[in-house]
């Protein structure tokens, strides 16, 4: 049984040539792209100070950070791929890169959703801004060591990463951790929605009933129209939820596509996939420019 689950993991580790130069354009183009974005992205939050008004927009920023990065360790397969193998420095620089960037990048973005929540839904204060950053690193930290530790780190053909025959490392140290803060951010997903469309919903309402006439200050209006520093609110509001969603589509590719590797074994189409999710634009896309 363990020799047909490790023929099976490893199905991939001799790709086709076509295969492989196909994967590494994708990486190297859709990776150049996010990380450009990105950085526009990093740059104004850097930039501009009063941008960074909420603790929520501050980790949108080091969630950025560490985003941008994490797409250019991605690209490193896709420039230098011939490189990382066998198991070699700068395979080594891109699983540790991987893990740690991509554990900080995971957290930030449950911290972020559990914020949105708070604030949307239950009207509460956010988060201290040191819990979060200190679970970050912590994570990431510990993550990054422990296949190191163990000699866990192998190329799979495509990048480096954990060895896939050690499922147990896998999913202790990356998936595990991915699959938890997914199922625990996808219901506060969906109650943020819920209530960012009712209160979308409720503003425009307001605005269609309310008289347009110069005397509207003096007539009764039950619900009075937003004033602009609310609707700006709202606004905020929605493009941080659009920046929530937009990461929580890569969550689900990355995991179902994982998920598929264990069960049925790899595929090409699926590892594209993986590689588009991974190096796609919209994790930069959904970064909103803030207040």
């Amino acid at each position: 049984m363990a020799g047909n689950l490790d023929d099976l993991i490893f199905s991939l580790a001799d790709p086709t040539p076509e295969e492989l130069r196909a994967l590494r354009i994708t990486i190297a183009v859709l990776g150049t792209i996010s990380v450009v974005l990105g950085l526009i992205v990093v740059l104004t939050y850097a930039c501009f100070p009063e941008k960074r008004k909420s603790n929520t927009s501050i980790l949108i920023f080091f969630h950025s950070i560490v985003g941008t990065a994490l797409t250019a360790s991605i690209m490193i397969p896709g420039y230098f791929g011939e490189y990382l193998e066998p198991e070699t420095g700068l395979c080594y620089f891109q699983a540790g890169c991987f893990l740690f960037f991509g554990m900080c990048l995971m957290f930030a973005w449950f911290f972020i959703t559990l914020n949105l929540f708070l604030r949307v839904h239950l009207d509460k204060e956010e988060v201290p801004l040191w819990i979060p950053l200190s679970v970050s690193l912590l994570a990431a930290t510990l993550v990054t060591i422990i296949p190191f530790a163990t000699g866990n780190v192998k190329y799979d053909g495509v990048w480096c990463f954990i060895d896939s025959v050690n499922l147990g490392m896998v999913f202790g140290c990356f998936y595990g951790e991915l699959i938890a803060l997914t199922a625990i951010g996808t219901p506060l997903w969906i109650v943020i929605i819920w209530k960012m469309t009712s209160s979308l919903m409720a503003t425009w309402e307001t605005q269609r009933k309310t008289p347009i006439n110069e005397n509207r200050h003096l007539l009764h209006v039950d619900n009075p129209p937003p004033t602009v520093g609310q609707k700006e609110k709202l606004l905020l509001l929605v493009r941080q939820t659009t920046f929530v969603t937009g990461f929580l589509i890569i969550f689900y590719i990355m995991v179902a596509n994982r998920l598929i590797i264990f069960s049925t074994g790899p595929t090409f189409v699926g590892w594209l996939i993986h590689a588009i999710g991974l190096s796609s634009p919209l994790s930069a896309l959904a970064s909103p420019i803030p207040e």
